[in-house]
């Protein structure tokens, strides 16, 4: 698994969820969820184009986003704090989405 976060270059995960095939989990510092397939590598867990997004949000603000899966939603109460305003924000530099 990487080392770091590569929103906060934080080393801490949690909210771990486990398929047949794969992990999911969140970075506890910022809430950028993550993926490792059990022969893989980890990777980020969320569109590549909203990424540059994600890094400009964490800079400017530094709070948590909790952009957790639904799998960890549905398992992890409060995994996604934080989500409403991320999105606000987002939407109000003129990406608008519908659902991350």
């Amino acid at each position: 698994m990487d080392k770091n976060c590569i929103i906060c270059r934080s080393n801490s995960y949690g909210f771990k969820v486990e398929h047949t095939t794969k992990l999911e989990m969140i970075c506890l510092k910022c809430g950028t969820p993550y993926i490792k397939k059990f022969r893989g590598k980890q990777s980020i867990n969320i569109k590549k184009e909203l990424i540059p997004h994600i890094k400009n949000y964490w800079n400017d603000k530094k709070i948590y986003m909790g952009l957790a899966t639904k799998s960890i939603r549905e398992s992890h109460k409060g995994s996604d704090t934080g989500k409403k305003e991320f999105v606000e924000w987002l939407n109000k530099t003129g990406v608008l989405l519908e659902e991350l």
